[in-house]
């Protein structure tokens, strides 16, 4: 018998150098896109419905969690939920005047599996990490 228990899907990208100022931040992926400023907590990042995204970003990396539910549905846009890698683009925009925006492509191989109600039993969710 299955428990109900439910977990996030996540991605972390580290920036290959820092930011050192605060930016703009735009994700995409298939059928998915996000943005944000940065830095900012993670606190700051949750939206008010727990069902949503959320991306929140430090001078050194972003994090991306989205919900997994029961029927696997795919977190990242039109990707398959168990994708691999999840191919992403990144563009950071300094908010600094003058600055040029850096963009970028990044594969992001899944890293960590979690399954809370067991081996047979749903949902399942991947953590990725790589570096941009």
């Amino acid at each position: 018998m299955c428990k109900e228990a439910g977990c996030f899907a996540w991605l972390k990208v580290t920036y290959s150098q820092p930011v050192s100022t605060p930016y703009e931040l735009n994700v995409t992926t298939r059928g998915l896109a996000l943005s944000t400023r940065c830095p900012q907590n993670v606190r700051e990042a949750r939206p008010a419905d727990a069902n949503e995204a959320r991306l929140s970003c430090d001078a050194s990396s972003f994090e991306l969690a989205t919900p997994d539910d029961a029927k696997g549905t795919s977190p990242y846009g039109d990707n398959p939920a168990d994708a691999d890698p999840i191919s992403l683009s990144v563009t950071i925009r300094p908010l600094s005047s003058g600055s040029p925006a850096s963009k970028g492509r990044v594969q992001v191989p899944i890293t960590h599996i979690e399954r809370p109600n067991g081996p047979e039993c749903t949902p399942t969710c991947y953590g990725r990490e790589a570096t941009v």
